[in-house]
């Protein structure tokens, strides 16, 4: 089984895309940027590291 934050939605877009959600604690995102607790992060498609903002409207716009 694959860990799944308990602050992230729990299944992906079916088409693919961005689960966004409010961070409850710290991690980083694969860009190097920290994501702390009331941040905005997401997970893109069906990645299992937690991607900051930046990196999750980056997706969304290709």
């Amino acid at each position: 089984m694959t860990f799944q934050r308990p602050d992230a939605p729990e299944s992906p877009p079916v088409t693919g895309g961005v689960r966004r959600f409010i961070a409850a604690y710290d991690s980083d995102c694969e860009c190097g940027e920290q994501i702390g607790p009331g941040d905005d992060a997401g997970y893109i498609d069906d990645d299992s590291t937690a991607s900051c903002a930046d990196c999750c409207d980056e997706a969304e716009e290709s």
